[in-house]
């Protein structure tokens, strides 16, 4: 809980309302230290599966050579801000930086990324068995997304206007993935990039 103490004989009410705005601004907001930090950060990795049909081979010699195609859709994701309070700070006497104030309360706010992401992804390349021509075998697929992407001042409590998504992908390593009904998954390691 975060308290000033004032006389009132030397404050307007005004003022003072004003403060206790502030106060239950600050004693309302979740502490910043409870903030889980695997989920920090502008970049999210996870695994998607491009499928090839049954009665089709995959050929990973030859597919190392080319990378995997992305598309998404971002509709569903919305940036949030979440206040939050960092105790116990030290801070400078503003009319006097040889002193130093302790046990102050920071507010900050959280910019966070929340919803689902769409995407479609395909891999070069599978041929019939036996059979004529080639083709790139795709998979769509949904990515959930709880990511705090950084964290700004109190003063700027409001989202990007654009939060830029780019990425990166590579042939996961373990290979193609033969299912029970014959079709075969191809994993894609998917690196999603964030900037503000």
């Amino acid at each position: 809980m975060f308290n000033m103490h004032l006389k009132s004989a030397n404050s307007s009410e005004g003022y003072l309302d004003k403060i206790k705005e502030r106060q239950v601004g600050i004693s309302s907001s979740r502490n910043c230290s409870e903030v889980d930090c695997n989920n920090y950060g502008n970049t999210i990795t996870f695994v998607a599966y491009a499928r090839v049909p049954e009665g089709y081979i995959f050929d990973d010699t030859f597919s190392l050579e080319y990378t995997p195609e992305f598309m998404c859709n971002s509709n569903c994701l919305k940036c949030l801000v979440e206040p939050c309070v960092i105790s116990d700070v030290c801070v400078t006497n503003p009319c006097d930086d040889t002193k130093t104030i302790e046990g102050c309360c920071i507010k900050l706010n959280k910019i966070r990324l929340l919803g689902s992401l769409k995407y479609y992804v395909d891999v070069y390349f599978a041929t019939g068995n036996p059979g004529v021509g080639i083709a790139a075998p795709g998979n769509e697929g949904v990515y959930f997304i709880n990511q705090i992407l950084d964290y700004t001042c109190a003063c700027n409590d409001v989202c990007p206007e654009t939060i830029t998504i780019t990425y990166d992908l590579t042939l996961n390593t373990t290979g193609p993935l033969l299912q029970p009904n014959g079709d075969t998954l191809v994993p894609i390691d998917v690196t999603l990039i964030f900037t503000l």
